[in-house]
């Protein structure tokens, strides 16, 4: 999903196949048989809610880089995203909401430090998580100290920072 909304520059990601009668999941389907009475359990699925459920139609993405320069940090190079940090951001102007989306695809965790623009006037961002531990779950929000914020993304993670801009709630 990551690649396709920001190296392929795609206006959307939709899965051939929702589920079918197989058990598991697979490369088609965003769910298995077993997973249909509660998605949460599988992590592909909670995987695809970190772009589904906050990064909603009309939201635009806007530039996110790290220190490189770059939209991955890790790898050996920019599109080496399967051994990579990750990130992507979206504006939805219309719900005065941000989202950040932060795949980190390496064996461990990485600090992220993230300078927003002072026109989005966020205080602070929603966080979720996707871990070998965690199903996108809530986390405590995160406050932004003279427009920065830090964190830890886990290893082989996917993190979701959303909030309201100009002081606006975006729930």
């Amino acid at each position: 999903m990551h690649n396709a909304l920001v190296h392929a520059n795609a206006t959307a990601y939709v899965y051939w196949q929702l589920s079918d009668a197989n058990g598991e999941e697979s490369i088609d389907t965003l769910l298995g048989k077993k997973h249909i009475g509660d998605p949460t359990d599988s992590k592909k699925y909670s995987a695809f809610k970190h772009f589904s459920r906050y990064v909603r139609p009309g939201a635009v993405r806007v530039g996110a880089t790290f220190a490189n320069g770059k939209n991955s940090v890790g790898g050996k190079s920019e599109y080496d995203t399967h051994r990579s940090l990750n990130v992507s951001a979206y504006l939805h102007q219309a719900d005065r909401a941000f989202t950040v989306v932060l795949v980190n695809m390496t064996a461990s965790d990485e600090p992220v430090t993230i300078r927003l623009p002072d026109t989005l006037r966020v205080e602070r961002l929603q966080t979720y998580v996707t871990s070998s531990s965690l199903s996108f779950a809530r986390q405590p929000d995160l406050a932004l100290f003279d427009g920065k914020l830090s964190l830890t993304a886990p290893a082989y993670a996917v993190l979701t920072l959303h909030g309201g801009i100009g002081g606006s709630s975006a729930d």
